[in-house]
């Protein structure tokens, strides 16, 4: 019998999943708790290797062709109920090439369109860069209109400083003398 611990490091199967695969039916007469360790016995650590080898054909499958993914489940159904382990290991690892390729593709295709989004990003801030400059321009005359205005303005005069308003007066001295006013 082996501990949960030990059948993931033999299989490299995390052993959350190991715990999920544990609860189904058909394993509880091979797991043995011990305290706080779960062991399995010989056939049940079979079953799971089995269970998961048939999950990971059937992604593998999914991601290579969903058009054909029916009778690829069948096909390695009998495959797997007929092929003893050396032979399944030689699937997988035909499985992993293909599957190694695939994502080099999409890697690939990944670094592709990374270029593509670079090229865009360039000519956005070559865009935002027109577009301060002349920004920037319109600045600049609205300044110059400004400056062309206040010169030929008749009342402005550049040796006169402008007049200062009157000095404000307080609330309640606007109030008392508007009284005045309307008492005379």
């Amino acid at each position: 019998m082996k501990t949960i611990r030990e059948i993931s490091e033999n299989t490299g199967i995390s052993k959350v999943s190991l715990y999920k695969l544990i609860r189904k039916p058909e394993l509880e007469a091979h797991i043995k708790k011990e305290g706080n360790s779960t062991l399995v016995d010989d056939i049940g650590e079979q079953i799971i290797i089995e269970y998961y080898s048939r999950q990971r054909l059937a992604t593998l499958n999914d991601i290579l062709d969903e058009s054909t993914l029916e009778s690829d489940k069948l096909k390695e159904n009998e495959c797997l109920n007929h092929v003893n382990k050396p032979d399944l290991q030689e699937v997988n690892e035909v499985k992993n090439v293909d599957f190694i390729k695939i994502l080099e593709n999409q890697l690939n295709t990944k670094d592709e369109q990374m270029k593509e989004k670079d090229n865009q990003i360039q000519t956005k801030d070559e865009q935002i860069r027109q577009k301060d400059n002349q920004l920037n321009a319109l600045l600049i005359l609205l300044n110059k209109e400004k400056d062309i205005k206040l010169i030929s303005d008749s009342t402005y005069r550049p040796d006169i400083p402008p007049a200062e308003p009157p000095p404000k007066e307080g609330f309640f001295k606007r109030i008392f003398k508007k009284n005045s006013q309307a008492q005379k």
